[in-house]
């Protein structure tokens, strides 16, 4: 019999998926742990190591094919590993279902052993509910196998009625995101029935005009504000170790900051926290208890309500979903909750993003490309978009207008219908974050190692800055004019198209954020160093010393690449001498394009290299015929480099390794066909956007650091510069 054509899937495979957006696990997850796998369905996975951008690496088996994606955090689960002395064998308790009946042995239920605590019960059903009720409830049978694989649980008390305990008569416990008594429930479906779908249309040149922030009545208050202090009290004890500041949501109509309490200790509850700061009249008043575990993100434009969403570095796993709540008195009830998912999505991920547009529209991001507004009060879903691979979006600073990233670029919308306003110039690459000026007049992009600002009134690209190295947590403050804070720590001077300065602070630390911009000033958490006060300071940056540093430079002479340059060209690439020729026109035709002239002898040299990389052996299942087949790869790598005067000033890398899915033509072997792939990719050198402007890089990552402390800013040494270079491709 004659097979026309195979398809092969590779059993291991390198290729990481790189699309930003969440940050790395806590120190929970390390390789080697033992972990369940959401890919394509649930399976028992390990852990083979954590990327920089939280994605995690694992190692599993599906159907006999050994597979090593890589994956978001929220479709990782930690597989708990049993206490000593508490609960026995693994097996028993957390890997089978059994029968549990009640001591009337009338009603039974088919589920698994999860905790037993204070006299109570907890299992987990074959239909993913969770019950608890009094231990006596059960037969004294299955009191024996409780008590036989105890293990430590929460309080949850069990109605005493003569009923099905199993049913309604027992207490569900609500979804991880509303896991705490007197919230308002689980997470409902949403309305996805009249959904509009959403796509950019006509790109016409972006002309608009400003959507400013409105400005807070009064003048802010100079000093500290203090949030917390045990230093009258008489015990004088420290604030609570595990307690933190983790978000800073800024409420700029009202000179306001909610400040997001984040407490969680090792084996208890988390608890959260709202705290509302009046930054003019410079007091804070006592906390509000949040009463879910999803992370507040935002408040609305009124002032009276905050979103929420699930957040599985801020609480743990949990099913994705979006809330939202409104003060009234000393707490704060819930108005909405919905899940994100719409029906039918594979990817089943919390949302990354929400945003009020106004009180009753909240928007929403969820892995991997979809944008969704909805209407909180119905939780109806509007319209939804899909946007570029590992995509960012903002909203303006009043709610107007909607940016998001697409592969061809960055659209301007109108936020509440979806129609296009226009697109901007420029290919910034892949997005990871967006933000409007507070005044409306620019819209700045991080993407990679490139920082973009555009001028939204004339809808033209005002900055393409190369950062020294990629960005992480890209969140982008505004912090005065021409000086923008990436990240929380790196100051990007637009004047000089460099990182001026460094700032170092506790409210940024790990993957707290609690810090912002309000008001033309830097706003920031700190807690004392005996651990007995917590306030909120202010910041004028870039502080004195950083202005004197950037006075002190010429913005000409910090330029290695730029308009009127002249460019030597060195092609060593591995081609035929017309592939060769091509890859030398294409790169001359770019940058005469950016206003540089090409000549021989230039000091600055933009070289094109190709070279070989790692090699390794690569299996790949054959579907229909069964068996594996194993071959070598070799990775095939180019570069292109900026030098000046033998420094490397600006580098960027594409590598060609293995596919994971290979079609074979008849007769043909899987070396034959990765034999096609043991050759560089020359279209890399005419794809690739040069640079117009690149500073010279120092012998650090900035030209001067800071530390933001309770006693004022304090210089410290900086941090060595790393090589230039960023990996476009693979």
């Amino acid at each position: 019999m004659k097979i026309a054509a195979s398809v092969l899937l590779a059993v291991a495979f390198s290729t990481a998926l790189l699309l930003g957006a969440d940050k790395p696990k806590k120190a929970r997850l390390a390789p080697g742990d033992k972990v369940q796998v959401d890919f394509g369905g649930t399976t028992e996975g390990e852990v083979v190591e954590i990327g920089r951008n939280g994605w995690i690496k694992v190692k599993i088996n599906k159907n006999g094919i050994e597979m090593t994606p890589t994956l978001p955090p929220d479709k990782i689960t930690p597989i708990a590993k049993p206490e000593k002395g508490k609960g026995g064998d693994s097996k028993k308790s957390g890997g089978k279902f059994r029968t549990w009946a009640d001591k009337s042995g009338k009603f039974k239920v088919k589920a698994k052993f999860v905790e037993l605590k204070d006299g109570e019960v907890t299992l987990e059903t074959d239909e993913d509910k969770t019950v608890t009720l009094a231990l006596d409830k059960l037969s004294k049978e299955d009191q024996k196998v409780a008590k036989d694989l105890a293990k430590e649980a929460e309080d949850n008390p069990f109605k005493e009625k003569e009923e099905n305990p199993f049913e309604s008569g027992s207490k569900q416990k609500k979804s991880a995101s509303s896991a705490k008594d007197g919230d308002a429930g689980e997470i409902s479906e949403a309305d996805w029935s009249q959904v509009e779908t959403v796509a950019p249309g006509q790109a016409d040149k972006l002309s608009i005009a400003p959507d400013e922030a409105p400005a807070a009545n009064g003048d802010l208050a100079s000093k500290p504000i203090i949030l917390s202090s045990t230093v009258k009290s008489k015990t004088g004890a420290q604030l609570n170790f595990f307690e933190s500041v983790d978000g800073l949501l800024l409420d700029r109509a009202r000179g306001q900051a909610l400040a997001v309490i984040h407490d969680a200790a090792p084996g208890k509850p988390v608890v959260n926290r709202i705290q509302r700061v009046d930054l003019v009249a410079g007091k804070a008043q006592e906390p509000v208890e949040f009463p879910s575990v999803m992370k507040p993100v935002d408040v609305s434009p009124s002032g009276k309500l905050i979103v929420a969403r699930t957040d599985n570095m801020f609480s743990g796993r949990g099913d994705p979903g979006v809330s939202v709540w409104k003060f009234e008195g000393e707490s704060l009830n819930q108005v909405s909750s919905w899940s994100p998912v719409e029906p039918g999505d594979f990817f089943k991920s919390q949302a990354s993003l929400a945003k009020f547009v106004d009180d009753d529209h909240v928007l929403t991001l969820s892995f991997p490309t979809k944008l969704t507004m909805w209407q909180v009060s119905k939780a109806k879903a509007v319209y939804k978009m899909e946007i570029g691979n590992g995509g960012a979006a903002a909203l303006s600073a009043g709610g107007k207008y909607l940016a998001a990233s697409f592969n061809n670029g960055v659209y301007v919308f109108d936020a509440l219908s979806g129609k296009t306003l226009g697109k901007l110039p420029g290919e910034p690459g892949m997005v990871s974050s967006l933000s409007f000026r507070p005044d409306g007049r620019q819209l700045a992009a991080v993407s990679g190692q490139r920082f973009l600002v555009w001028e939204l009134e004339e809808g033209k690209l005002y900055r393409d800055v190369y950062l020294p190295q990629a960005i992480h947590s890209p969140t982008i403050d505004w912090v005065s004019k021409g000086y923008v804070l990436l990240g929380g720590e790196r100051l990007v001077d637009l004047d000089r198209r460099i990182v001026l300065w460094q700032y170092q602070h506790e409210a940024g630390r790990g993957f707290a954020r609690g810090y912002g911009e309000l008001g033309g000033y830097f706003w920031f958490a700190l807690t004392s160093a005996d651990r007995k006060e917590r306030g909120l300071f202010r910041a004028k940056l870039p502080h004195d010393d950083a202005r004197k540093t950037a006075d002190s430079l010429d913005p000409k002479q910090l330029l290695a690449v730029q308009p009127g340059a002249s460019v030597a060209l060195d092609v060593r690439i591995q081609g035929t001498p017309a592939e060769q020729q091509q890859v030398q026109q294409a790169l001359a035709g770019q940058l005469q394009s950016l206003e540089m002239t090409v000549a021989n002898g230039a000091k600055l040299v933009l070289q094109a290299t190709t070279e070989t990389g790692k090699s390794q052996d690569i299996t790949y299942r054959k579907f229909g015929l069964g068996g594996n087949e194993t071959a070598k790869i070799t990775e095939q790598i180019c570069k292109l480099k900026f030098i000046e005067n033998g420094k490397v000033v600006w580098e960027s890398v594409s590598v060609n390794g293995a596919p994971m899915m290979l079609h074979l033509k008849e007769g043909q072997t899987v070396q034959d066909a990765l034999n096609q792939y043991q050759k560089p990719n020359l279209q890399f050198f005419s794809s690739v956007k040069l640079p117009q402007y690149v500073a010279r890089p120092g012998d650090a990552i900035a030209y001067g650091a800071s530390s933001l402390t309770p006693q004022g800013i304090q210089n410290v040494p900086i941090q060595a510069a790393a090589q230039p270079g960023a990996a476009s491709g693979r």
